[in-house]
Parts: structure tokens; C-alpha cells; sequence
């Protein structure tokens, strides 16, 4: 396991702990299945994180170049996804311009935007094995 993965893993698994001073309320209980998964998020895919820049000082808008879609979008696209600033005791995420990542989603109001957080990928994070993406590929 490589280290960013094990230090986002601890960042969920303390999430997991229940800390009191924890703002972020998607504390995993489970790593859904893909058939679950798909029900969580109407957006799944992985993509490359191609831009990001600071909305205001809580949030952030990252484009991606989708590499391979599970659900909402198609190959090819790119897509910009809002999410909060990675904080201590936030659902806030980061993510690095030209590291690929898998992440679910969901549409803003009127389908227009995606926006995402912690709560929306933290399964991805953990699937260290890459069995949630398999069974993703599967359909």
C-alpha cells in the first residue's frame, strides 16, 4: 500500500472513530457494493485531475478528464467538480492536478454542476484491493 493511500486510509478510519470534534458525518460503517454504490452516487468515475482552483476560502472547483466512467458520464468528458477545502474536522477533500482519481457525485440543482466530498469517495480511498472498482467494471 503506498503511503498516500495509508495516510488517507488513516484520515478515514479516524473519521470511523467517532472523534467528538469531527465535523464530517459519513463516518464508514462499510465499504459499499457496486449495486449500493450506484444508489449513493448518480455520478462514478475515474478521472484525471487536470485544474483546480479556490472558489472562496472554504471551497474549491477541480476539472477532470474522465478516464473511465461507472455511472453519468462518458469517457472522454470533462468534467468540474465542486467540493469543500480539505480542513481538520471537515468532509473537505484535495486533489492533485495530474494524479488520477476515483470519486462519486452528485448533480446541483436543475442537473447543472457536479459536487463531491469526502462522504462521496472515502470508499475509494479504502478499496485498496480494487475490488469495488472491479465489481464496478462487472456492471
Amino acid at each position: 500500500m503506498s503511503v498516500r493511500l495509508s495516510l488517507a486510509l488513516a484520515a478515514v478510519l479516524a473519521l470511523a472513530s467517532g472523534g467528538a470534534a469531527l465535523a464530517c458525518s459519513c463516518a464508514p460503517k462499510h465499504i459499499p457494493g457496486a449495486a449500493e454504490m450506484r444508489k449513493l452516487a448518480p455520478v462514478i468515475f475515474t478521472g484525471v485531475a487536470r485544474a483546480s482552483r479556490m472558489i472562496d476560502a472554504t471551497a474549491i472547483e477541480t476539472t477532470f478528464e474522465v478516464t473511465e466512467a461507472f455511472q453519468g458520464v462518458a469517457a472522454g468528458e470533462r468534467v468540474v467538480v465542486s467540493h469543500p477545502a480539505p480542513k481538520p474536522g471537515s468532509c473537505g477533500v484535495g486533489f492533485t492536478v495530474g494524479e488520477t482519481h476515483t470519486l462519486g457525485a452528485h448533480r446541483g440543482a436543475g442537473g447543472r454542476g457536479l459536487s463531491a466530498n469526502l462522504c462521496t469517495l472515502w470508499m475509494f480511498i479504502a478499496d485498496d484491493d480494487g475490488k469495488l472498482i472491479g465489481a464496478l467494471r462487472r456492471r
